[in-house]
């Protein structure tokens, strides 16, 4: 913890609320926890984006335990094919640590920001093309 740290001021009753409208989002639609969770901790408590992301991560670490204790009692897994996409995504985790401490704070906030309007645009066009079909 830095110097500053303990003297900022945290607005936690928003950061409550938006915690919560996350939890039920992402409870909700299986999504968005970190999509959701990095913007309200840069913008809100204001962390540096790298503390954003990591505190985020934990967040998600959290809410996805208990998210598939409540899914594993009433819906069947595929095993194999969940601990095969999570072994490649915590490799992926790994290259975007190793990205992360070589970009500028304020570059990653840019480029967060512009994944985030695309993956967006792409919902946006997959669900459209699919209310016409």
């Amino acid at each position: 913890m830095g110097e500053n740290d303990s003297d900022r001021h945290l607005p936690i009753i928003k950061l409550l609320i938006t915690g919560l409208v996350v939890g039920a989002v992402s409870g909700f639609v299986g999504a968005g926890g970190g999509f959701l969770i990095v913007p309200a901790l840069a913008l809100l408590a204001r962390l540096p984006m790298t503390s954003a992301v990591a505190t985020s991560l934990l967040v998600i670490v959290m809410q996805s335990g208990s998210g598939l204790v409540g899914y594993v009692v009433s819906t069947p897994l595929d095993w194999g094919l969940a601990l095969t996409i999570a072994g490649v995504a915590i490799l992926g985790s790994f290259l975007g640590f190793w990205l992360s401490s070589r970009i500028p704070d304020r570059g990653l906030r840019k480029g967060f920001g512009y994944f985030v309007l695309l993956i967006a645009a792409i919902v946006v066009v997959l669900e459209t093309l699919q209310l016409t079909s």
